[in-house]
């Protein structure tokens, strides 16, 4: 029983000095705004003017200038992001049933492209190049992930927001469309994709799936565009009579499990094509709040959200259900407040609740943070110094974490750049590059080691084979300074992490030699697995599976605050891994630590009276990975 409290006592302590120091694990993202042309692009691409042979184009030069300048532009915004130790982009490709890829369900976008003068906005014209595909490769070649950023039913905010074509919807399919001219003073003209229609469904996971076959994503992520405010029953009368779902005659509940129904079908066919690409939603800052029925919020099994939802009655759609069903890989909400700005806004009490939430139902968050609130706050609060609040959401986002890997993500990068809030993070908080999320709970291959490792000047190579030919991998480089090698935390301190590589070579940072450090490579897979490092000159060793101490084989009494050990055996990482099979086909979670022991309060989505197997992955240096034995247990 002592050595139970010791233990407890110690973990404790652990998680919190881990919540003191930067963590390794850090979502650093940013909301790339293409609608209305907010960040990006700030020219547009004249229309072609062809010769009388109709294939010549007479305006090539004008054409070819305008698309440098976008392509200009979007590599600076990689660049400063990249300069700033963010990891992340979230690419807006589709914001209004439009295209910033090659698409072959909608038009290129209106916002790309002017006439042959170059004035006003065309849609549907190629703009001579690529945004997605190039932004892919100039981010990735950073170590940076794309993920692309879908509004899946908005189809336009106003009559005056494009000029519509052939084969737009309201042409082809003005059945598809809801109308909400004369519902509200912020809603003429503005349509949205009719979510209670299968084909509609059908047609956003076809595009999704048409996504990542053709390039090569780290996630897709929604927005909050749903149903939008005021919807009213004679605008869905014909699907709610078409469609019925058993069980549901509530007209909300319906519209809201629509909603449901496109989430899982879209998580699907990630599924089925790509699983390690993240699929995330961004849902409003509420939910759950005070106006929502108590049945509702008993009905989650949750504690009551601060403040007042609007999603969950107006938008007709229920973020906790996606997290409760694990429809969802990630939730990114819009907290757009400051903290202290009231009972029904305050960053801090929002922010803390969705932690708990996310964490329950073993999915992670990654808070949505604005940068363009003073002037809504700066009578009550006074002026808000943009980069130092950004600074305290992020250690609250730090401080509240229970998954292993917290996150931030910037609306706008515009305003991330020209507010100083980039300056400012690299200065502080993100000093040191972090790798980006891990998603235990999807079945992986186990990767070994790089081989053929070598560094000449500041080029770094290798050679690696993934064990599974399915799954692409990436990788962590490190740089260690040579009287810091035998240092506990070499390897897995954010101090040393130097870069990530999607190919296998790597350019090192100025200053930084083989001479002076001592360069470590480990494979990092799609699903943000990490594995040993190999450094160059070391030599190979092994490392013995660790022995499991607690809980004992079968144990059937197994309690919330149990604290799980084994053995340590020199690793300099742990993985304990948690799943339903003792195959672990149907993985729970992997989380890392580097202590010989695991607080099992701090995993969610565990169910009382279950059947749970564990086991512990042992990682060092220059060895390949070695796994424990696997143990049964029951859940109190």
């Amino acid at each position: 029983m002592r050595k139970f409290t010791i233990l407890s006592l110690v973990a404790i302590f652990s998680f919190a000095a881990l919540q003191a120091e930067a963590p390794k694990r850090e979502v650093r993202a940013v909301w790339l705004t293409s609608a209305w042309a907010l960040d990006w692009p700030s020219v547009r691409v004249p229309s072609p003017v062809f010769d009388t042979d109709g294939v010549t184009i007479l305006n090539e030069e004008a054409r070819a200038a305008a698309r440098t300048q976008q392509q200009n532009q979007l590599l600076n915004i990689v660049e400063r992001m990249y300069a700033a130790n963010f990891n992340t982009i979230y690419f807006q490709v589709r914001p209004m049933a439009d295209a910033f890829f090659r698409s072959s369900f909608e038009p290129w976008s209106h916002w790309l492209s002017s006439n042959e003068n170059g004035q006003g906005h065309v849609r549907g014209v190629y703009p001579g190049w690529d945004p997605l595909e190039f932004i892919i490769y100039h981010a990735h070649a950073r170590g940076m992930e794309v993920h692309a950023w879908l509004n899946p039913y908005r189809y336009r905010s106003s009559t005056g927001t494009f000029t519509p074509i052939p084969t737009d919807f309201s042409n082809t399919h003005p059945h598809w469309l809801l109308d909400y001219t004369g519902i509200g003073r912020h809603n003429e003209g503005s349509m949205i994709l009719n979510p209670g229609i299968p084909e509609v469904r059908n047609l956003i996971s076809d595009i999704v799936e048409e996504l990542i076959r053709n390039y090569n994503l780290d996630g897709i992520v929604l927005d909050d565009y749903f149903y939008q405010t005021g919807t009213t029953d004679e605008m869905d009368q014909a699907q709610f009579d078409a469609y019925p779902i058993y069980g549901i005659t509530d007209r909300h509940e319906w519209r809201r499990e629509q909603i449901n129904l496109m989430v899982a079908e879209v998580q699907q066919r990630i599924l089925d094509v790509a699983p390690w690409v993240q699929w995330g939603i961004s849902p409003a800052g509420v939910v759950m709040g005070r106006n929502i029925p108590e049945e509702i919020i008993k009905d989650h099994g949750i504690t009551r959200s601060p403040g007042i939802d609007w999603q969950f009655e107006a938008l007709h759609s229920d973020p906790v259900m996606w997290l409760r069903r694990g429809t969802v890989d990630y939730i990114s909400p819009q907290i757009y407040w400051p903290i202290g700005s009231g009972e029904n806004t305050d960053y801090e009490a929002i922010a803390t609740w969705w932690s708990k939430v996310a964490n329950q139902f073993g999915r992670h968050l990654f808070t949505s943070n604005t940068n363009t609130f003073a002037y809504r706050f700066a009578a009550t609060l006074g002026e808000i110094h943009i980069p130092t609040e950004i600074e305290r959401q992020t250690k609250i986002n730090r401080r509240e974490d229970r998954n292993g890997v917290t996150g931030i993500v910037l609306f706008r990068e515009r305003n991330s750049h020209t507010l100083g809030v980039y300056s400012g993070l690299r200065e502080n908080l993100f000093r040191h590059p972090a790798l980006p999320a891990n998603f235990g709970w999807k079945e992986a291959p186990m990767q070994g080691l790089v081989e053929n490792l070598r560094v000449s000047g500041r080029n770094v190579s290798w050679t690696y084979t993934s064990t599974d030919p399915r799954v692409d991998v990436r990788y962590a480089v490190y740089a260690v300074p040579r009287r810091h090698i035998h240092a506990p935390d070499a390897f897995s301190s954010p101090r040393y992490l130097v870069g990530i590589s999607y190919t296998t070579n790597f350019t090192l940072p100025a200053g930084i030699n083989s001479i002076s450090h001592v360069i470590g490579v480990a494979v990092f897979d799609r699903f943000g697995n990490l594995f040993a490092p190999r450094t160059v000159g070391g030599k190979l060793t092994s490392i013995a599976p660790a022995n499991l101490n607690e809980p004992i084989q079968g144990h059937a009494q197994v309690a919330r605050d149990a604290i799980f050990t084994w053995e340590p055996n020199g690793a300099h990482k742990y993985v304990w891994q948690l799943a339903y099979d003792a195959d672990f086909t149907m993985p729970i979670a992997s989380r890392e630590t580097v202590n010989p022991y695991f607080n099992f309060d701090l995993q969610g989505g565990i169910q009382s009276g279950a059947t749970y197997y564990w086991r512990v992955i042992s990682i060092r240096a220059n060895a390949e990975p070695s796994i424990s034995e696997v143990r049964v247990f029951r859940t109190k």
